[in-house]
């Protein structure tokens, strides 16, 4: 009802419950009205971070992370599938060329393991390779002290 009051404004409810979820959240506005909701009571709040404790929170996926990287906070809008970047060109240029609610993905296989997603551009590549190259070496190495230790505990 106050939404349609305040079409220029999301209105975003936060329950105070665990686990701590978004249980109303308007149409898409850059002006949000955040809110609180305790027992049948709601709250004013100035930020959903705060009070999570966090020190983001993001809208798009409602959720509240402490880290800005795509390991703690691997939202589909801001981060490139591919290099992990959030300053990646090629994503943004894909994205823009999308309706609303829909990401740029991949369409080809990596050459360099035959897994996961390739780059999404010339931009992205130079990102994504050393990046990618860094996580297969980590990866293997990981896979391999895991076996190892597999192997020396069982003989």
């Amino acid at each position: 009802m106050f939404q349609q009051a305040l079409p220029d404004y999301q209105i975003k409810v936060l329950s105070v419950d665990k686990p701590h979820m978004i249980i109303f959240a308007g149409p898409e506005a850059d002006k949000k009205i955040l809110l609180l909701k305790v027992d049948e009571h709601y709250h004013g709040c100035n930020s959903f971070a705060g009070f999570l404790e966090r020190s983001y929170f993001c809208h798009d996926c409602n959720k509240g992370y402490s880290n800005e990287d795509y390991l703690h906070h691997p939202c589909k809008k801001i981060w490139c599938p591919s290099c992990k970047s959030n300053k990646c060109e090629d994503f943004k240029a894909a994205k823009e060329r999308l309706p609303p609610g829909k990401y740029p993905t991949p369409t080809e296989r990596c050459t360099a393991c035959n897994r996961g997603s390739s780059p999404l551009g010339r931009l992205c590549e130079t990102k994504y390779l050393p990046n990618h190259q860094k996580v297969l070496v980590l990866s293997l190495s990981l896979r391999c002290s895991a076996l190892q230790e597999i192997r020396t505990n069982h003989s």
